[in-house]
């Protein structure tokens, strides 16, 4: 099944690329020796996530940095999947438990971070010759559609969180339209036609359009397959905030070839109308009723830089907002800087997707 083709295969010479001071910057302060992200919020936990290792993933492809990305995959594999991908999901939070032990502290899966170790698995199959590493993403790719998809009366066949914990009743389902990201689901509609992920990727649209009446993006939300209609999640209410900001990214992020681009970017960017003149995002919005509260953090600043580029405003406003937090002696912002890893190095061309998902770095040579 790995599709390894003399035309699929990009030409990964070096074409002249900027150094990614961001990528190394997060890399020396984030990332051990070992390969883990540690989010250091709480250093007596000292916690890594899946989500974590799978955004430093992709960020490492992007920097053309193997090395790291293989210590990364390689903890990964080893420390949140019993050293199995092709037969464990990772579980999505590791770290020194109650005992002292160090281990993973929650083995449920997390379906994002699965999405994106995929994609970046699959991408650096292509990019780096490493068939090695499209087997990991097929392998991989497997365990979601058997324990993260699954069929919703109402719904069809949709991505759910992760495996365990999201079926809140016989009609009930807890979902979050941040785990779902278009040009990855894209990615892999695109490289396996005829299978599920056509129907997960047109069904994922649908359920990020119709939980944002006003183009606001929730956290979570609760579908009912009786009355066929989404509510207001039963644990955090109304609410869009720190995960829902990464819907504003990953539209923002779409190239204008992409089919969805003027749909979804013309939807979601109600958000731009509430920056502030200083370049604040809100931190709290209420999706059901286009009520929004307080200033988010720099990150939320900076994921919003492609969304307000994509609707021609300049987002080197919004992306300098972070620059102040780039110092050494910041050490609790792990989030702040994945936001501005991702959305830094879209806006400053480092990366872009194809109008299929895949992934052109600036390094790959690849024409955009």
């Amino acid at each position: 099944m790995i599709l390894l083709s003399g035309a699929l295969m990009a030409d990964a010479q070096s074409c002249g690329t900027r150094s990614w001071e961001y990528w190394q910057t997060f890399r020396d302060h984030f990332v051990s020796q070992a390969g883990r992200v540690i989010d250091p919020i709480n250093p007596e936990k000292a916690i890594t996530t899946s989500e974590g290792q799978s955004y430093a993933l992709f960020f490492a492809l992007v920097a053309n940095d193997p090395e790291t990305f293989s210590r990364l995959i390689m903890w990964t594999e080893n420390n949140l999947a019993g050293g199995h991908l092709d037969k464990q999901l990772p579980g999505w939070e590791w770290g020194r438990k109650t005992d002292g032990i160090w281990g993973l502290m929650d083995d449920n899966s997390a379906t994002d971070a699965d999405l994106w170790i995929a994609y970046s698995l699959g991408e650096a199959g292509r990019l780096w010759n490493k068939p090695e590493y499209l087997e990991k993403s097929e392998n991989l790719l497997r365990l979601i559609l058997s324990k993260e998809t699954v069929l919703i009366p109402g719904l069809g066949r949709e991505l759910i969180p992760g495996a365990v914990g999201f079926h809140l009743s016989d009609h009930s389902w807890r979902l979050n339209p941040s785990y779902q990201p278009p040009q990855v689901l894209r990615y892999f509609s695109s490289r396996y036609p005829g299978s599920s992920w056509g129907e997960l990727e047109k069904n994922s649209l649908q359920v990020m359009n119709a939980v944002s009446p006003f183009g606001l993006a929730p956290d979570w939300v609760d579908f009912d397959t009786n009355t066929r209609h989404f509510n207001a999640d039963a644990a955090t209410g109304d609410r869009g905030s720190y995960d829902a900001i990464r819907v504003y990214l990953w539209v923002g992020m779409l190239p204008r070839s992409d089919p969805q681009w003027l749909g979804l970017q013309d939807h979601f960017s109600a958000i731009v109308r509430f920056i502030t003149p200083d370049g604040r995002v809100p931190e709290v919005t209420h999706p059901l009723n286009g009520v929004v509260e307080g200033n988010g953090p720099v990150g939320f600043s900076a994921a919003i830089a492609p969304l307000v580029q994509a609707v021609g405003k300049d987002p080197a406003r919004e992306v300098s907002k972070f620059r102040d937090l780039v110092t050494p002696t910041v050490s609790n912002s792990y989030y702040n800087w994945v936001l501005t890893l991702f959305a830094e190095g879209f806006t400053a061309g480092d990366f872009s997707f194809t109008a299929t998902g895949s992934l052109v770095p600036a390094w790959s040579c690849v024409s955009r």
